[in-house]
């Protein structure tokens, strides 16, 4: 890939809104846009590390998947969930991915976040729901109704933290925390 096509991809990106704050009434000039989504998750994966020093993970590794794991979506844009669960997402996405042209290394590290196949790929995958989590909490805040997704998303972030605790119980434990966390303050009424 060269810088050119990079720019492209980053461009795209930033003018890309997020689909699920639309189809709940958030004004396409204030939905969160994958960029904003990508900042977030790799925000929270270094709050995550900063704050719990887990000395197990490998931080190059979650940051690359943090930074590369809605990539493909300059590509065939943020699709709706209704989407997602009626067909095998996972093999498109991966697809759309290799058409990035990336190295070999990034497109392993894709398919290991994409299948929560490490500890680091199913953590990405936890900041990621968290992240859909914080944004519904703040659109719940503006009152746009989106309490469906507050309970999907913190469903979604609890379940996947049960696959992380079969790997490592204390990584899952402090996860486990930052969830309390943001629904104790995403209920609150401040």
């Amino acid at each position: 890939m060269n810088i050119v096509k990079l720019i492209k991809i980053i461009d795209t990106l930033i003018n890309t809104p997020r689909i699920g704050w639309i189809q709940r009434g958030v004004s396409q000039s204030c939905a969160e846009s994958v960029s904003d989504h990508i900042f977030t998750v790799s925000l929270l994966i270094v709050y995550f590390i900063e704050k719990f020093k887990v000395k197990n993970i490998d931080v190059g590794k979650i940051l690359k998947m943090a930074l590369i794991h809605d990539l493909q979506e300059s590509l065939i844009g943020n699709v709706s969930g209704d989407v997602r669960r009626v067909i095998d997402w996972n093999d498109i996405e991966i697809q759309f991915f290799k058409k990035l042209e990336l190295s070999n290394e990034l497109n392993t590290l894709f398919k290991e976040y994409r299948f929560s196949e490490s500890l680091e790929g199913i953590l990405v995958n936890i900041f990621d729901k968290l992240s859909t989590l914080i944004r519904a909490c703040i659109y719940h805040k503006q009152k746009y109704d989106v309490k469906d997704l507050i309970e999907y998303y913190s469903k979604r972030s609890r379940e996947l933290n049960m696959k992380l605790a079969s790997l490592n119980d204390e990584v899952a434990s402090n996860v486990d925390s930052i969830i309390n966390e943001v629904l104790e303050w995403c209920l609150s009424s401040d």
